[in-house]
């Protein structure tokens, strides 16, 4: 029977073991499941969406505008001659509008429009099927003198190309940051109940024996109260405890959008050495993209208040007919060489000196960023290499404090200790294991930090999934 039971325990114990859920396993279900996942994608289809519409600014524009049914009557009469004539149209039609910027600093315009007339009375006579017209106007305008906003949009995008990886690697990062929070803020107020309940258990038995002791005679009053205020206490900070917990629980379920088991209480730290011997190239790299784009933003606000010099060419096609429109004939064409200054007015010259003033101070505000980023570095990897150093040393002394609070209790029953002794030990106990994992969110959210500096999330990627 003995044996039964045993074999019952161990299986229980057992399949409690495999339901525990490890930190490898609780990244997994985040990455492959969890809002976290969720988040990722959509901020990476923005990156890839932001980028599109830096290459969309070099394609050719192409606008559609269509015409609903239109009707137009008008009356024509001449003087003199007492005539009368009506003139009624009836039409459909639309337009297509293509605008294309190069980066030779050329700029192309096209405007095709057609309109098919279903009624076309003109001067009293009507032309049986209607009429169709077509017209198309062309444009071309190749600067010699003036900012090249083709050239300064293409490396606007390949600037956006350069950045979307960067914060795709950021937006990783945040992920882990999330995740990681989320597991040990859980194991924080876990541990903070079992602490709490153990306490708890522990006042309410010398509780019991100090009233039993106060009964008798044998404790003081005031021994007997400050054993009672701290197991009132206690029971409050229990309930608040398994209030929080379960808080807890469903947010974790949330945010892993399915199941969460108990979670073992192993961490799996981001390793050290993936940070040894590097430097800040990719925030440094950000930070000239950004300062590179600030510059383009500016040459291309310039060049409305800047004079310019520039060979333009602009023709027109157009056709009509009953059955179709025919084929399309030029009408005219120009070729000019024109001679911009738009310095007519203190309204421009003002726009061109705020404009100047932007650039210069978004200059200014990149070369003390471009200062302070190898100084957040170093004092980043300070911090993370003595976070690491706390960790190590909590390790090796939470056991001694753990087994001192033991010791402890077993000490006050006998009358060893006294009852500040035994509470000033427990609170050290308590305090060091909170602050233990404490740590352990310190040093993973900071060095993820230093990976968004130095451009190793993928690494990161690797190691933790």
């Amino acid at each position: 029977m003995k044996r039964s039971v045993t074999l019952i325990l161990f299986t229980l114990l057992l399949s409690l073991a495999l339901s525990a859920m490890s930190f490898s396993e609780y990244l997994e279900r985040a990455w492959e499941k969890g809002d976290g996942r969720r988040d990722l994608e959509l901020k990476n289809s923005y990156e890839a969406w932001s980028s599109r519409s830096d290459l969309a600014l070099l394609l050719p524009r192409i606008d559609f505008e269509f015409y609903l049914p239109t009707y137009r009557s008008s009356t024509d009469e001449y003087e003199g001659l007492g005539e009368v004539f009506e003139n009624e149209y009836l039409s459909y039609g639309g337009a297509a509008v293509v605008n294309q910027l190069l980066p030779t600093n050329t700029e192309l315009q096209a405007t095709f429009s057609y309109v098919d007339y279903q009624t076309y009375k003109y001067y009293g006579e009507e032309v049986e099927g209607g009429y169709k017209t077509g017209q198309l106007l062309f444009s071309a305008r190749q600067y010699f003198w003036g900012s090249n906003t083709g050239y300064h949009r293409m490396k606007l995008w390949l600037n956006s190309r350069k950045e979307k990886q960067i914060n795709c690697d950021q937006n990783i990062l945040d992920f882990f940051k999330t995740a990681y929070s989320h597991y040990i803020d859980y194991l924080t107020i876990l541990r903070g109940y079992e602490l709490n309940k153990g306490q708890t258990e522990r006042y309410r038995d010398i509780f019991r024996a100090t009233e039993n002791s106060y009964k008798m005679g044998l404790t003081d009053l005031i021994t007997y109260n400050r054993i009672k205020k701290r197991y009132v206490f206690l029971e409050m900070a229990l309930k608040e405890s398994e209030m929080q917990l379960k808080e807890a629980d469903k947010k974790m379920r949330l945010y892993l959008n399915g199941p969460f088991e108990d979670p073992e209480k192993n961490i799996l730290n981001i390793d050290f050495s993936l940070f040894q011997d590097t430097r800040p190239d990719t925030r440094q790299v950000l930070q000239k993209i950004r300062m590179d784009n600030a510059y383009r933003i500016y040459k291309m606000n310039k060049k409305q208040y800047e004079p310019a010099l520039f060979g333009e060419l602009e023709a027109t096609y157009t056709g009509g007919g009953v059955s179709s429109m025919g084929n399309l004939e030029r009408d005219n064409y120009s070729l000019s060489l024109v001679l911009s200054i738009p310095f007519a007015n203190l309204s421009k010259v003002s726009g061109l000196k705020m404009t100047k003033i932007d650039y210069l101070m978004e200059k200014n505000r990149f070369q003390d960023e471009m200062e302070t980023i190898q100084i957040s570095f170093e004092k980043l990897m300070t911090e993370l290499e003595i976070t690491r150093e706390k960790i190590g040393l909590f390790k090796n002394i939470l056991p001694t404090l753990k087994e001192n609070y033991r010791s402890s209790l077993s000490r006050f029953n006998i009358g060893a200790i006294t009852l500040q002794e035994l509470m000033d030990i427990e609170d050290e106990y308590i305090s060091a294991e909170l602050e233990y994992l404490a740590l352990l969110k310190n040093y993973n959210l900071t060095a993820l930090e230093i990976s968004s500096y130095v451009g190793n999330a993928q690494a990161i990627v690797e190691e933790l999934l």
